[in-house]
């Protein structure tokens, strides 16, 4: 169950308002936690991509916020923010082969959403809980943004990415560097295997 590996992640990891997250995830069920519905918020799903060599990863410039961030979005009815990561990755990017590098839950980042208006209906503030997985794919690949949710997409440097402005975004790349230390066989990359 997704819930008790969210719960596992955050008793072995500093995230900010972690105690938000803990609350909420012991006050709704598996069902709720995901619903666009619930007015509090709700978990999200994104991935976070490297290349063969694990030295890159990508981006894609977000339509709605216009800021850099990693692929993914909302859980559908039957999922959980895994399998809406790498939906919403394929969604967005079209890429074709995306490997998973684990199971696990890789990173939760945890941000207010403002309120605003969608198709005439009034949306307050909520929080969103932004599951990460990690996801390793061909930087070579054919990539076919969706327009209509994304403006564009790069392919960063991790050594950049741990000196960005975003402390999300550095936070995932020191954790790919540590990551990748920890798991000898991880060095070989998709080119090798």
């Amino acid at each position: 169950m997704e819930k008790d590996k969210i719960l596992t992640y955050l008793e072995n990891n500093d995230v900010e308002n972690k105690d938000v997250l803990i609350s909420f995830l012991r006050s709704y069920s598996d069902k709720e936690i995901y619903s666009r519905t619930n007015l509090i918020g709700h978990i999200t799903g994104s991935a976070f991509i490297v290349n063969e060599d694990n030295d890159k990863a990508m981006l894609v410039l977000h339509k709605k916020y216009n800021k850099w961030v990693a692929p993914g979005g909302h859980v559908e009815e039957g999922e959980d923010a895994r399998h809406a990561s790498f939906r919403e990755t394929k969604e967005e990017t079209g890429i074709e082969y995306l490997n998973p590098l684990s199971q696990e839950v890789f990173d939760i980042d945890i941000h207010r959403i403002p309120e605003r208006e969608k198709n005439g209906i009034f949306e307050p503030e909520h929080w969103h809980f932004d599951v990460r997985y990690l996801y390793q794919t061909s930087e070579d690949g054919l990539v076919n943004i969706d327009k209509n949710e994304v403006n564009d997409y790069c392919w960063y440097d991790i050594k950049e990415l741990k000196e960005s402005n975003d402390v999300s975004t550095q936070r995932m790349a020191s954790k790919l560097e540590s990551f990748i230390n920890n798991i000898p066989t991880f060095r070989r990359g998709l080119r090798n295997k």
